[in-house]
């Protein structure tokens, strides 16, 4: 729907392990938001606006317990 209204819509990139991830590092355009699959608000939430930054982050989501 929003599509349909010409509104942007966030690119997704669902990870599963730490390896998706790294797989990921030189491809993601940045600035990215590294959102846990599990939560509630801003909880775990995380802006990543340089390469350096995204394993730290993703580490810390899985850390928690959670699935970025």
């Amino acid at each position: 729907r929003a599509q349909a209204l010409s509104i942007p819509i966030p690119r997704t990139y669902p990870v599963t392990d730490l390896e998706a991830g790294l797989a990921l590092l030189d491809t993601l355009p940045y600035p990215v938001v590294v959102k846990p699959r599990l939560g509630s608000g801003s909880a775990g939430i995380e802006y990543v606006d340089q390469r350096a930054q995204l394993l730290p982050a993703l580490q810390r989501a899985f850390a928690a317990g959670h699935r970025p």
